[in-house]
């Protein structure tokens, strides 16, 4: 996965995908100290600080396209459309083969956040948002719930038995834990 610009904006687009198997490669001129700092403490990212070659991106699957020189996007955006490569292209979101939106990661839990890749804004804030009314409890529920499911896998021999015991189960589990009667 390559990053063809080195700015806040790869930043962030980065920090999305780290973390979930991706090797991150960010090509620029010039990197920000953050990105930076991630690639010292982190085995998944390559900096390449020079300018743009095509050379960098001839055998990527996936490229973000997220500098604020419109010569190297132009070229890059181009060169992955003939090519057939994934392409984000943050700077002219109509050239993009895919879409990546805000992703609110706690333990297990993932949330994805999208508003069509026209309104980062909008997307930053719902992410912060929603992230603080996620409780800390998260993670003891979502084993709570593995282990209701495996409990019914050993209890069922059928799916429907195992999908209502644990429907039922985990919403007697919820009510106890908040003190509320949840409607189905």
């Amino acid at each position: 996965m390559f990053f063809v610009g080195g700015g806040r904006i790869a930043r962030r687009k980065m920090m999305n995908v780290l973390g979930q198997g991706a090797n991150v490669t960010v090509v620029a001129p010039q990197i920000i100290d953050e990105i930076k700092e991630i690639a010292r403490n982190s085995s998944e990212v390559k900096l390449i600080e020079k300018p743009f070659k095509l050379d960098y991106i001839l055998n990527a699957t996936l490229v973000f396209v997220v500098s604020d020189n419109e010569e190297v996007n132009q070229e890059a955006t181009e060169y992955c459309i003939a090519n057939g490569i994934l392409l984000n292209n943050c700077m002219d979101r109509s050239k993009s083969s895919f879409r990546n939106g805000a992703v609110i990661r706690k333990d297990d839990l993932e949330v994805a956040i999208g508003t069509g890749g026209n309104r980062p804004g909008v997307s930053k804030w719902l992410k912060e948002s929603i992230g603080k009314s996620i409780p800390d409890s998260v993670a003891e529920v979502m084993h709570h719930y593995d282990d209701l499911r495996a409990k019914a896998k050993v209890k069922f021999s059928s799916s429907k038995e195992r999908e209502q015991y644990i429907k039922e189960a985990f919403k007697e589990y919820i009510d106890n834990l908040e003190g509320i009667d949840h409607e189905n």
